[in-house]
């Protein structure tokens, strides 16, 4: 088998177990016991859109982080860089997203994990 096509066919898998882990990660994570989208500003707001970012973050970061270590590619880890894009790229999506009055705030949540997911593998696109 060809090794460049096991290589990014091994990335397209890690990709969807990034963007299933961030969307299995918000149903775990114990911060989100309140419905996030019906939130008005006064009722606990900043600290949705904080839970939301964590477990996104969290769950994009761990999936890329087991899948480097499964695929053992020879690249530089740079864990906290990865960390920090991702965090920065699922918070401008995730911050437009719980504006109130959004009218597309799915649209936005899909975006913000994609944007995540992105971040995540940015310092390995700008060597």
């Amino acid at each position: 088998m060809n090794t460049r096509f096991t290589r990014y066919f091994l990335l397209a898998v890690i990709i969807i177990f990034q963007y299933l882990l961030a969307i299995i990660s918000v149903i775990l994570f114990p911060g989100l016991g309140i419905s996030f989208l019906k939130l008005s500003p006064p009722d606990n707001f900043y600290l949705a859109h904080l839970s939301l970012l964590a477990a996104f973050t969290l769950g994009i970061f761990l999936a890329g982080w087991l899948g480097l270590v499964i695929i053992r590619r020879q690249v530089k880890r740079q864990l906290l860089k990865r960390l920090f894009l991702t965090a920065v790229a699922v918070a401008i999506p995730l911050g437009i997203a719980l504006i109130p009055g959004i009218d597309f705030v799915d649209i936005l949540l899909f975006l913000s994990i994609l944007c995540g997911i992105l971040g995540f593998y940015l310092p390995e696109i700008f060597k």
